[in-house]
């Protein structure tokens, strides 16, 4: 990898310097990822070439813990100041040909959050949504959901990304029964008989994982939105998850993280409650922030990843996440972690009020 400029490097240890005077030895920061391919897209997915650039900036500028690590010094406020813990939601297939290539290249852990639908599957229901509505992107089409009725523009329509994006936020809040079939409606209407590639994990890989120091963690079995469901549902797809992922790698599965993952949005107490319940350690939300173990309730654990496409400005903005928890830096918190959706994905924290509210 090209090293930092002079000037990135100055700035970024000077900028470590003060991390390390302003660490209380109790706090970390958590990076959340999703998909990792060979080419720049938009959303949840960076380009392999800027992933591998951030790994070795984080291997040679910060420690990488594993959760268990990064909780137990925590515990005994002996973190170093500059600890990072990686995690990576969902389980595609780039976690393993990918992202798990790369972290043994630099010598480096993560924790996996697995949704195990995929392992059956193959896919998740954005994929199927993708899949389906690529079907007919060279068309105009009135798309019908039960009662309600849908305009999807063909690809060369400017309104096209932002209907897509309605419709998917759409289907995202939906009670599973109600998305599922939703779903089935839109693929009957789009590629009948037709379904994704594979492009999924499979228990073996996340065995081999397993056995070469990554830690495999419970993402539910669908990906719902918890707080749309009943808690007899949410218990079972946080459960049957676990249940599912411990037989896969034969060891405890001891960390979740929570769909979409916003607080008070997405999960309520009562899924933390669940989670205690079946002897969960700590859970992960989507909230940005620095992960305080000793402030925060272990399960509604912060993380927060620089969307800077410029490694020099990554590194500086994930010592600054830190450094703005410090009363002296407060006033940076507004820049640091301003809104910013360009590698946010499907776990974006904000909510638009058409869903809110439950309309389309």
């Amino acid at each position: 990898m090209k090293q930092l400029s002079l000037g990135y490097r100055l700035l970024l240890n000077i900028a470590l310097w003060l991390q390390r005077q302003c660490s209380d030895g109790a706090s970390f920061s958590t990076l959340n990822y999703h998909r990792v391919l060979p080419v720049p897209v938009e959303g949840n997915a960076l380009s392999e070439h800027e992933f591998v650039a951030q790994l070795a900036v984080l291997q040679r500028y910060f420690q990488v813990l594993s959760v268990s690590q990064a909780l137990h010094l925590a515990q005994q406020q002996r973190l170093p100041a500059n600890a990072v813990v990686i995690t990576v939601d969902d389980g595609y297939v780039d976690c393993y040909d990918t992202i798990f290539k790369w972290l043994q290249h630099y010598k480096l852990t993560a924790t996996f959050f697995i949704t195990t639908v995929g392992l059956d599957d193959g896919y998740l229901w954005e994929n199927l949504f993708a899949f389906c509505t690529d079907a007919c992107a060279d068309r105009n089409i009135q798309l019908q959901f039960d009662t309600l009725r849908f305009s999807l523009d063909a690809a060369a329509s400017g309104n096209r990304a932002a209907q897509l994006q309605k419709l998917k936020t759409w289907l995202k809040y939906q009670p599973l029964q109600q998305r599922q079939r939703a779903l089935t409606q839109l693929q009957q209407q789009t590629c009948p008989g037709q379904n994704p590639p594979w492009c999924f994990v499979n228990g073996a890989q996340l065995a081999e994982m397993t056995q070469a120091g990554m830690t495999i963690g419970a993402h539910t079995i669908h990906h719902p939105i918890l707080s749309q469901e009943g808690d007899a549902t949410a218990f079972t797809e946080i459960a049957d998850s676990q249940r599912r992922l411990q037989q896969e790698i034969g060891q405890p599965v001891l960390f979740f993280a929570y769909p979409n993952g916003k607080s008070t949005v997405d999960y309520g107490e009562n899924h933390v409650t669940m989670l205690k319940k079946l002897g969960f350690v700590a859970a992960f939300a989507t909230d940005w922030g620095l992960t305080q173990p000793q402030q925060q309730c272990p399960f509604q654990l912060k993380r927060f990843t620089p969307w800077d496409s410029h490694v020099g400005r990554f590194a500086l903005r994930l010592v600054a996440n830190s450094l703005v928890e410090h009363r002296i830096f407060h006033w940076l918190r507004p820049l640091v972690r301003r809104t910013n959706t360009h590698h946010l994905g499907h776990d974006e924290p904000s909510i638009p009020a058409e869903v809110q509210h439950k309309r389309i």
